[in-house]
């Protein structure tokens, strides 16, 4: 399954929901109904900023989508009120039809006082978990787990070094032979790097669902600037032992791969941020991920992205810097959580069951790669 974000997508492209029913048929039983679930989820709603940026994606079908989310207005979820004045301004910069901006305005007052669908996506959740479901949420619902956010230690900023960073730090990671003990020696073999301004941290595109046809690593230097610990982790997250060793050691035989299976492919990667190089940098990054997660579960949205809104304000961040996340955050169900529920899983996985992250990888060789957690622990 190559469309890795079929889930945000299947609600109002019908030839991406097909893709997916046709992949599901080369399931197992016992995978196949697990899908049947997340497919229902991710069709029974739509939210505002998955309308938009699908409109704002591909113009030609704008007025399809629009037309299907008008008569499926029932379906939308809640947009919180911190990103209305974003999506207004945005309305009236990308669309100069004057019917098209009332009617996603109208969609959009719509949609601020809609419903959420946070205890549905729970209700998934708890079912791809299975039976580790309840021993994972208490570790960030538990009457010990304290929600403070913690601040990032303060990290040396890389001023325009990036490309001989980026070498220097590949090859410290690839090369520790404690990592290769653990993980498996570097299964990438070569790959396109580009470094290009922009905001957020890197992206790593496998063979399989880049536009070349060729694995990718694309790291952006924020204004030509970077922190070293981001730098360093995203470079783990998204190449050794994160992205690009999972893809390569464990995705190109015969077995079925769900590229849009998050909770696997990015708690993989997450899990590998968190459990390489221990750092006070790491606890922090990973507390206030359990931190976000127990927001996700236990506040509702508009308290939810006001928090965010506000503690990126504190940090100095514009708007533009942290708008992305926001979306993410509220728009894109399950996106983030997804980061954070897999990595937890893949603790708790080699921790009782694999005994070793190349001996979990090696057992997802041979096996079809989704999000099947509940059948593997």
């Amino acid at each position: 399954m190559t469309v890795w974000d079929w889930k945000f997508r299947i609600f109002f492209q019908t030839e991406v929901k097909n893709e997916v029913k046709e992949w599901m048929t080369k399931l197992k039983y016992e995978e196949y109904k697990i899908y049947e679930n997340i497919v229902e989820f991710y069709s029974s709603f739509y939210s505002f900023g998955i309308l938009f940026d699908l409109m704002s994606e591909n113009v030609s079908e704008a007025k399809t989508y629009l037309t299907y989310a008008i008569e499926s207005i029932d379906k939308i979820v809640q947009t919180p009120m911190a990103l209305a004045p974003y999506y207004r301004q945005r309305i009236k910069s990308n669309f100069k039809d004057s019917q098209i901006q009332q009617q996603l305005l109208h969609l959009l007052d719509v949609s601020l006082k809609a419903h959420e669908v946070k205890f549905e996506y729970w209700c998934l959740v708890a079912e791809l978990l299975g039976n580790s479901h309840e021993a994972i949420t208490n570790i960030f619902l538990s009457d010990q787990f304290d929600s403070t956010p913690y601040k990032r230690p303060a990290q040396r900023t890389i001023h325009r070094e990036t490309q001989a960073t980026f070498e220097k730090m590949y090859l410290f990671a690839t090369t520790d032979t404690t990592l290769n003990k653990r993980f498996g020696n570097n299964a990438i073999k070569n790959f396109g790097k580009k470094i290009t301004v922009g905001n957020g941290y890197g992206e790593w595109w496998d063979r399989d669902i880049s536009a070349t046809g060729h694995d990718e690593l694309v790291l952006y230097t924020n204004d030509n600037e970077v922190k070293r610990e981001d730098y360093f982790y995203t470079i783990i997250h998204e190449t050794y032992p994160g992205h690009g060793h999972f893809y390569n050691f464990v995705c190109h035989n015969n077995t079925l791969m769900d590229h849009g299976a998050m909770m696997l492919t990015e708690g993989w990667a997450t899990y590998c941020e968190w459990n390489t190089f221990p750092s006070k940098y790491v606890d922090v990054v990973k507390h206030n991920a359990l931190v976000f997660l127990n927001n996700s579960y236990l506040l509702d949205c508009n308290t939810r992205a006001n928090l965010i809104y506000e503690r990126k304000r504190k940090q100095g961040l514009k708007v533009s810097q942290f708008i992305t996340s926001l979306i993410y955050a509220t728009q894109y169900i399950g996106y983030l959580e997804a980061y954070y529920l897999g990595a937890l899983w893949i603790e708790k996985a080699i921790a009782e069951k694999y005994h070793s992250p190349v001996e979990f990888l090696s057992m997802l060789n041979k096996s079809n790669k989704g999000e099947f957690f509940k059948l593997w622990l």
